[in-house]
């Protein structure tokens, strides 16, 4: 059987990709990572990864279905990984959301939750699975918010400029929230995985309407008044 290699590659995160991968992995055996990219600090120290992980040396891997999640804030050399990529016949599916001040205000969220919970029970999990508590409003500092706008952007930026679209399979965060079995079915008939029932083990961690999210939801909108992002609040 033919080893069908797969990488889920995102700007930075809060895009959906923690609940696809979930899904993922329960569509058949597979060998998985997660965002192991964040770890290595050179490119040519991913290189090797990426050549060790995939089995691209193997006259036979070990593997039927290989894949991972990665995101572009990670990557340290873009050509060279988009090079590696192709070489190896790794499918690509493409997360991105385009509410860029969610996606921020979302991020920064996330750090707070795992912060909280490694608190009080040691983990530091940045998924809310299901049937836990949630964080609740949280205070956002609306200066790392613009910052963490601009690295999204930017991720943004060099993921769409990384690929020919007609390569890769593009999955809209809105795609994941309102359209879930339709976009499984799409990412699974690009992957080549095979269709199966799957259970949802998380809970969507931050409300659409971010006033219910932000504690300081005026100073937030405030700060990006004269901002091109004022209108994704």
């Amino acid at each position: 059987m033919q080893t069908v290699r797969f990488m889920l590659l995102m700007p930075w995160g809060r895009v959906g990709s923690n609940l696809l991968f979930a899904i993922l992995r329960q569509s058949a055996p597979m060998k998985l990572a997660n965002e192991s990219l964040n770890s290595i600090r050179t490119a040519d120290a991913q290189a090797a990864w990426f050549r060790e992980f995939y089995e691209t040396d193997a006259a036979t891997p070990a593997h039927a279905f290989i894949g991972s999640k990665q995101n572009m804030l990670a990557v340290r050399d873009d050509a060279a990984m988009t090079g590696m990529i192709g070489a190896a016949g790794v499918c690509v599916v493409r997360l991105r959301r385009a509410n860029l001040v969610k996606a921020a205000v979302s991020q920064i969220r996330a750090e707070q939750y795992a912060a909280k919970m490694a608190a009080e029970t040691g983990e530091r999990p940045w998924a809310i699975k299901k049937g836990r508590p949630t964080l609740g409003r949280a205070p956002i500092d609306p200066e790392l918010l613009v910052k963490r706008i601009g690295i999204m952007e930017e991720c943004d930026r060099r993921l769409m400029q990384a690929f020919e679209a007609s390569g890769v399979l593009d999955i809209d965060y809105e795609d994941v929230n309102t359209a879930l079995d339709a976009t499984v079915g799409r990412v699974r008939d690009h992957l080549g995985v095979p269709q199966a029932s799957y259970k949802v083990p998380f809970d969507k961690a931050t409300p659409n309407r971010l006033e219910d999210a932000i504690e300081n939801f005026g100073e937030v909108v405030a700060r990006l008044a004269d901002t091109p992002y004022a209108g994704q609040l």
